[in-house]
């Protein structure tokens, strides 16, 4: 039999629905699985194992007792992070230019009226765009992010702390 990892989706329902699976087994599989390559491929930006594992445990127990939510019962599903989730995070970035910012403008540059010195490049822009970013970002818990290189260009991110649905929509 192949890895438990390798198992296809509709493989992997039969098996859950027929009983010959658990899913929690499968499911530790995969966690197992990802924790061996995620060191190289950085997929995650958020991995609630916890989480993963008590509803595996939930649906283990509905499985066994003949219980199944659906055909796609105990197979789990990565939800990108800039999607609004209950319970997780959410990140949304944006790359930028090929010139990257310098070290001594990183902090700078999300003032209000600053902008990016020596890029050469000309902006109508009044430097007030990442001074409000990072103003709703915290307001919200949140924080910004800047992963630069000069010459290869920079990454903006934003990470917003979980918030439950009645919090964002009351």
């Amino acid at each position: 039999m192949a890895e438990l990892y390798e198992l296809g989706v509709v493989e992997a329902a039969g098996a859950i629905a027929s009983g010959k699976l658990s899913v929690l087994e499968y499911n530790q599989a995969l966690i197992a699985h990802i924790d061996a390559l995620e060191p190289s491929v950085k997929a995650f930006a958020y991995f609630d194992r916890e989480g993963w594992l008590a509803a595996a445990t939930e649906m283990d127990a509905e499985a066994r007792a003949g219980k199944l939510r659906g055909p796609l019962h105990g197979i789990p599903a990565g939800i990108k992070d800039q999607f609004l989730v209950q319970g997780m995070p959410c990140t949304v970035a944006h790359s930028w230019g090929r010139e990257g910012v310098a070290p001594a403008e990183r902090e700078r540059i999300f003032e209000r009226f600053a902008r990016g010195r020596g890029s050469g490049r000309r902006s109508e822009g009044a430097g007030l765009g990442l001074a409000i970013v990072k103003t709703i970002a915290e307001a919200h818990g949140g924080r910004v992010r800047l992963r630069s290189e000069p010459g290869r260009g920079s990454r903006f991110s934003i990470w917003l702390p979980a918030a439950l649905p009645e919090e964002v929509y009351p």
